[in-house]
This record gives C-alpha cells, sequence and structure tokens, in this order.
C-alpha cells in the first residue's frame, strides 16, 4: 500500500515539475478559409513572411513566435505564417519549425499571400503584414528584423488601426504625432518640411503612406515630389515599396534618381524585377548608373542582374562603368566578374582604374597585384595613385599610411549625397 502510495506522489511530483509546454503562434493552415473568417468576426489578420538558414529570421522563429506577450495578442489576429520551407518529416507531420499545420499549409499560404500582397516572385524577409478583415487594406507593413517589444507594439497599433475603439494609449499619442508633423510636413516652409519629412516615414500609420503618395503627384511641384520621395526612402518602410516601383516610370529623369536611390535604401528583393526592367529601357548615364547599384543591392542573385552589371562594366560611359564596378561589391564573384573586373583596371579611364583597383583589393583577387604594381608608377593622378598603393597593400596585407580609400571613392561615384541617411 505505501509502495503504490509512494508510486503516486513521485507522480504527482514528476507532472508538477515538468515545464509548461511553450507558448505558440496559433497559425491557420487555408489562406481562402482565414480571410473567409476574417471577414465574418471583423479580426485583422497577421501575416509573417520568414525564410530558412538566416539569423534574423531563425531568431524570430525561434524567439518571437513563442514570446509569451506576442502569442497572447495573436489572438486578436488571424495569424498566417508564409514559409516556402520543409521542416517536417513528412507531408503530414507538424511543421517542426513553426508547428500547428503542416509544412505543405505554410508553403501554400507563402505563395497565396505574396501574390495578394506583395506581387513578386519573391519576398524579403523577415516581413511583416498587417491587414484589415476585409483583406484588402494594409494596416501596418514591416520588413527586416526587429525585436520582440517592437513586433509587440505594431500588433498593437494594427488593432487600434483597425478599430479605434480598441485603440490604447501608445496608438492615441502616435495618432496625435502623426496628425502634428503631416501638418508640418505640408508647411510652406521647406526647412519644417524637411524636419518632418524625416521623421513621418518611420511612424506607422496608415495615413502617412497617403499623404506621401499625394506629394509624388504630377501636379505637385517637382522640389516637393522629390522632397516625399525620399522620405520614403528609409530602411525598413516597406510600404513606400509600392509607390516608389510606379514612381520608376517618371517622366522626369530627377524624379527617377530620387526614386532608384530611395529603393536602394529600403534594399528589398521585391524591387529587382521592376528596376531590371527600368534599366534595360533607361536613357539617363546618371539614372542608369543609380540603377545598377540599387538592382545589386537589392536582387543580387539573378544570373541576368549580374550579367547587365558585367555589360555595363565593359561597355558603360564612364559614371556607368564607375558604379556597376562598384555595384561588384554586392552581387556573388563569379569568374567572369573577376575577368571584367581585371579589364577594367586596364581602362584608359583612371577613374575607371581606380575604382577597380579599390574592388579588386576588397574582394581579395590576388591575380590583380603584378597589374597593380605595373599601373602604380604610371599613374599620373594623385588620387588614383593612392587608390592604386592602398589596394596593393590590401591584398598584400601590408601596412599604408596614405589617404583613405573611402573619401577618394566617394568622389568617383554619383550622388552619394542621396545615399545619407
Amino acid at each position: 500500500m505505501h509502495r503504490i502510495l509512494d508510486c503516486a506522489l513521485l507522480l504527482i511530483v514528476a507532472v508538477g515539475l515538468a515545464p509548461a509546454p511553450d507558448p505558440q503562434i496559433a497559425w491557420e493552415p487555408d489562406f481562402d478559409a482565414t480571410l473567409k473568417a476574417a471577414k465574418e468576426d471583423g479580426k485583422p489578420i497577421f501575416i509573417a513572411f520568414i525564410m530558412d538558414q538566416e539569423s534574423a529570421n531563425d531568431e524570430i522563429a525561434k524567439n518571437h513566435f513563442h514570446d509569451k506577450e506576442i502569442v497572447e495578442q495573436s489572438k486578436a489576429f488571424h495569424c498566417l505564417i508564409c514559409s516556402i520551407g520543409t521542416h517536417a518529416a513528412t507531408a503530414k507531420d507538424p511543421c517542426t519549425r513553426f508547428g500547428v499545420i503542416p509544412c505543405s499549409a505554410h508553403q501554400n499560404v507563402e505563395q497565396r499571400a505574396r501574390t495578394a500582397y506583395i506581387q513578386s516572385s519573391q519576398a524579403s524577409a523577415p516581413q511583416f503584414i498587417f491587414v484589415k478583415p476585409d483583406g484588402a487594406s494594409i494596416l501596418v507593413r514591416s520588413v527586416w528584423a526587429i525585436g520582440p517589444a517592437e513586433l509587440l507594439k505594431k500588433m498593437r497599433l494594427a488593432l487600434g488601426y483597425n478599430d479605434p475603439a480598441k485603440a490604447g494609449d501608445d496608438v492615441q499619442r502616435q495618432k496625435a504625432e502623426v496628425d502634428r508633423i503631416i501638418a508640418q510636413a505640408d508647411d510652406k516652409n521647406a526647412v519644417k518640411r524637411a524636419s518632418a519629412l524625416a521623421s513621418l516615414a518611420l511612424l506607422d500609420d496608415p495615413r502617412i503612406m497617403d499623404f506621401l503618395t499625394k506629394q509624388t503627384g504630377e501636379t505637385v511641384d517637382e522640389p516637393r515630389r522629390i522632397e516625399a520621395v525620399d522620405a520614403m526612402g528609409k530602411k525598413g518602410n516597406a510600404k513606400a515599396l509600392v509607390t516608389l516601383l510606379k514612381l520608376l516610370g517618371s517622366a522626369s529623369a530627377q524624379m527617377r534618381n530620387h526614386v532608384v536611390i530611395a529603393l536602394e535604401k529600403l534594399g528589398m528583393m521585391e524591387a529587382g524585377p521592376a528596376m531590371y526592367a527600368a534599366l534595360k529601357k533607361e536613357q539617363k548615364d546618371n539614372v542608369k548608373s543609380n540603377l545598377v547599384r540599387a538592382l545589386a543591392v537589392c536582387d543580387p542573385k539573378p544570373a541576368e542582374h549580374s550579367k547587365m552589371i558585367l555589360t555595363m562594366i565593359g561597355t558603360g560611359a564612364q559614371i556607368e562603368k564607375i558604379s556597376a564596378i562598384r555595384a561588384a561589391l554586392d552581387v556573388p564573384m563569379s569568374e567572369p566578374l573577376k575577368k571584367a573586373l581585371l579589364a577594367a583596371a586596364k581602362d584608359n579611364s583612371s577613374q575607371v582604374r581606380g575604382m577597380a583597383f579599390h574592388v579588386l583589393a576588397i574582394r581579395q583577387v590576388k591575380d590583380a597585384i603584378p597589374l597593380i604594381e605595373k599601373a602604380i608608377p604610371q599613374e599620373k593622378n594623385k588620387d588614383m595613385k593612392a587608390l592604386a598603393e592602398g589596394s596593393l597593400a590590401m591584398l598584400k596585407q601590408t601596412n599604408y599610411d596614405g589617404p583613405s580609400a573611402d573619401e577618394i571613392v566617394k568622389a568617383l561615384l554619383i550622388d552619394e549625397d542621396l545615399r545619407k541617411e
């Protein structure tokens, strides 16, 4: 009898000491069913795009999606997880990364959600999109890594924007702040506008993009249109992508130039196909030069993008060649790219040669050592000679006390002032 009681007590203790199950977001398995349910019950939709084998995405999948406060807040949403990866042993098993649903479900949801809200063959990740129950209107959109506290804040803001009656203090405060800043951003005084626009694009409020988009209209004076475009070019400002892509077709070369640099700052791969198409038909050398750099930053992997960079290094105008060589730092190294850079290091233009020396050194192409050694005594341009000497020291891993390469390179590239944050 005592032995039975002892065993029973041990079982109770063991159960009591067992860790509580890890909290987890209840991801829904069917895109269409989720949209239907949202329209019926009025709950907004939380959509998360997560890629595999990338540290920021791994951190969010492992920690954010199991955070007690985030999981609790997620109950106010219909939640969809989007991932093309396969994590479970079979198609019927629950996903070992996201749980609850099989991998086939989050793969199908990824395709449907990407088509509906990103309209691209690829999606930058991590990315969070909060949609109204109508399944169409975006409340909040965020791309790239954010901490758990910031994700929780965006969830609460989305709920408040969806239903002002449920808006907490944070939403009320930000609404008042946005009202004030929008009024200032529309001021006749350019200094006041600049100050307001600098902070406006990073705030979460659906009215902000409505305001900035109207500021880019054809009937608005070009300086104010450009101010609005520049304001959209803030890293993480995913909600500006659609407007900026439309503006790639602007009749104004100056507008297109600012749009391209804004897209480069966003760094979203979804912009790649549109920028590639724009680059193929662009006629202005300065816009083409910025387009090739932006394309390399946003979408460096497609073979046709690398081919475009190679072509520009070989046959472009001088400013195009210099920009394309700089773009080579943002795409995967290949044998054709190596050959193109070595050929550029023999170009007739000292500026092209100098940029090629610099990039070859950063990419540690040792084949460039004899070429640069031969070029140094013949370089008449003082800055280009310094760039060659610094590049040679980098390749040989020796000390160099000459002028900084950074300042020389900035002077070679166009529109570096527009790239400042």
